[in-house]
């Protein structure tokens, strides 16, 4: 995986049930816990979003939503409580 970074999504931007707290992570009002969005690209040869799994499970990160923008670009909305 290369290019890993936070990306704004309009979803939570123009929804009155998301505070922006800093950069692009909201902070759902409703279920009290916080939300972001990243989009990365997979390197050549690469099929799976390892070590983001890894990454997951060691902060306790759920995914949510997954959104295609490209076969090689993939966003991934991610939460915590």
């Amino acid at each position: 995986m290369k290019n890993i970074q936070l990306t704004q999504l309009d979803k939570y931007k123009e929804n009155p049930n998301y505070e922006l707290t800093e950069g692009n992570i909201y902070k759902d009002i409703e279920e009290n816990h916080y939300v972001f969005s990243l989009s990365y690209e997979l390197e050549e040869n690469e099929d799976s979003q390892y070590p983001l799994e890894d990454i997951l499970d060691k902060f306790y990160l759920h995914v949510s939503d997954l959104l295609m923008k490209t076969i090689t670009i993939l966003q991934k909305i991610l939460s915590w409580n």
